[in-house]
């Protein structure tokens, strides 16, 4: 009876994953999901066609969202993605709650999470150029940042409050899907620079919150057509700083350098990153810096790729957006308009996915001794399993505009 009970336990995850895959191909291979989609449009089911519609994109059966808020016209999917849950990553037994950063965190020399998502920021600010290494000193600079999903303000405050002094952010237009982090966000913000003195920064109440540096807005960061006019009207100092007769000829004052920046959030993107791409390249002459995830460039088998499509439903990630390094270079060159001398892309997988499963699995185990859970804990687990089993890497991704005629700084 033992050996038989032991025969059954120990090829119950082997069953249990292949039923999996089992059940994930049929959906995929016969694409009824799509099906499903029809039947629910026409009943006017639309709870059910939200579902169905975001299973069925990010398996890679239908590239583009199908419904569309009725209102707004902005399509639904995954409008909350993220909100004020991961409050559980920053607090500390120390501190209390004082950060609400949000990203994998780059943990070489930490185990605290808010200082790995400060440092994943700084690692590329450094690889990037716009901050220097310890003990080396350059010219002063400016620059203008358009922040492609800012979270709850912390990257914001650093950007705009903690650079070296030798950098100048002459304008910095935030942009987030979700409100709830919006709202959050521009208290903290707003709480930030009324306590310091002098005040270069701040803020104004209305719909997006501007003045003098920094613009936030709820919008939707990966479409730039549904994006308000005020938005667009907010880019245009990245291409023509505002002069005045105190200001220096432009041969001694170079423009600042533009850059558009996605830590942690372009692989999210529906449809896709590239119209934002795109437009930022096009429109803002502007550079790209981002951390983002890869597929390994090694081929896959049916069963990892399977696995790796069943984690993008989970994870709300389309999954057309896994690209291989040298997909995304592809990408960046043919479709965005780099040039490919000019793009970088850096696997820091091991500074990153180690680190931040270690912290899950020690920070999980701290809140069930007092008595809490978080559904979210689970989702991490299976980020930690997925990178385990090399279906994912993450990557610096650094693509420089290029100059044709005048230096613009960075």
């Amino acid at each position: 009876m033992n050996s038989h009970w032991h025969k059954f336990t120990s090829s119950y995850p082997r069953l249990l994953e292949r039923c999996l895959i089992i059940a994930i191909g049929v959906a995929y291979i016969t694409s009824i999901g799509w099906s499903l989609v029809r039947i629910a449009a026409k009943f006017g089911l639309t709870s059910v066609r939200w579902s169905i519609s975001r299973i069925s994109q990010t398996l890679g059966l239908t590239p583009k969202p199908i419904f569309q808020d009725s209102d707004s016209g902005e399509h639904v999917l995954d409008k909350e993605l993220y909100g004020l849950e991961h409050m559980a990553l920053n607090w500390t037994w120390e501190g209390g709650l004082k950060t609400m950063w949000m990203n994998m965190g780059y943990w070489k020399d930490t185990d605290s999470f808010p200082q790995a998502s400060e440092n994943l920021l700084k690692y590329l600010l450094k690889k990037a150029g716009i901050i220097d290494p310890p003990g080396k000193i350059t010219r002063d600079r400016s620059i203008s940042i358009l922040d492609l999903g800012f979270g709850c303000g912390d990257q914001t405050l650093y950007l705009t409050r903690q650079l070296p002094q030798n950098i100048d952010v002459t304008s910095y237009v935030g942009i987030t899907l979700s409100k709830v982090q919006y709202n959050f966000a521009k208290k903290r913000i707003l709480d930030r620079l009324e306590d310091d003195t002098p005040m270069p920064f701040s803020l104004l109440n209305g719909d997006q919150k501007r003045k003098g540096n920094i613009s936030l807005y709820t919008a939707d960061a990966s479409n730039p057509a549904s994006w308000p006019s005020s938005l667009h009207l907010s880019l245009l100092p990245a291409l023509s700083p505002p002069t005045s007769p105190f200001s220096q000829p432009p041969s001694q004052k170079p423009s600042p350098a533009h850059w558009t920046l996605g830590l942690d959030s372009l692989y999210h993107f529906r449809p896709s990153r590239l119209p934002v791409l795109k437009y930022t390249h096009d429109k803002l002459q502007s550079n790209l810096l981002a951390f983002d995830l890869l597929r390994p460039s090694s081929r896959m088998s049916v069963t990892q790729s399977l696995f790796l499509r069943a984690f993008c439903i989970a994870a709300s990630i389309p999954y057309h957006n896994l690209l291989t390094k040298e997909e995304y270079i592809h990408m960046l060159v043919t479709q965005v308009g780099y040039h490919e001398e000019e793009i970088i892309i850096e696997d820091i997988s091991d500074f990153v996915f180690p680190g931040l499963a270690s912290f899950v699995s020690r920070r999980t185990r701290e809140m069930e001794k007092i008595g809490m859970k978080w559904r979210r804990w689970a989702g991490f687990k299976v980020v930690a399993w997925v990178v385990q089993k090399s279906l994912l890497r993450g990557g610096v991704v650094l693509a420089r505009w290029r100059e044709t005629e005048t230096s613009r700084g960075v």
